[in-house]
This record gives structure tokens, C-alpha cells and sequence, in this order.
């Protein structure tokens, strides 16, 4: 899945969930990747872990 958002400012936070299959496959594991800026992020999730956060420090 790929999705695209244009917009010069960036929310004091952002909470990102990612509960793809970890129901249905124990194992799965998904990763996001997030670029701010010239700033880059990747978060992995699974069935323990399905919620992240990342702030902005600007």
C-alpha cells in the first residue's frame, strides 16, 4: 500500500496503527516507512506492537 499526503507543516505528533494480518499470521510483521522532510522513518509493526508515535521536535 502506498499513500502520499503534500502539506508544508507537520502535526506536533503522529500516532500511526498497523494491524494488517497480525490476526490472521502470528508472525507478520509490517514495516511503514515515513519521509518528513529530509527526515526518514521506519516503523515495524506485529501483533504485539501495533500502534507508534513519532514527534516533531521542530
Amino acid at each position: 500500500m502506498y499513500q502520499e499526503v503534500s502539506g508544508k507543516n507537520f502535526l506536533p505528533r503522529l500516532v500511526v496503527k498497523n494491524d494488517l494480518l497480525v490476526d490472521t499470521y502470528v508472525k507478520q510483521i509490517n514495516t511503514v516507512n515515513i519521509e518528513i522532510g529530509d527526515t526518514k522513518f521506519s516503523l515495524t509493526f506485529n501483533e504485539m506492537n501495533r500502534i507508534a508515535t513519532i514527534a516533531n521536535n521542530n
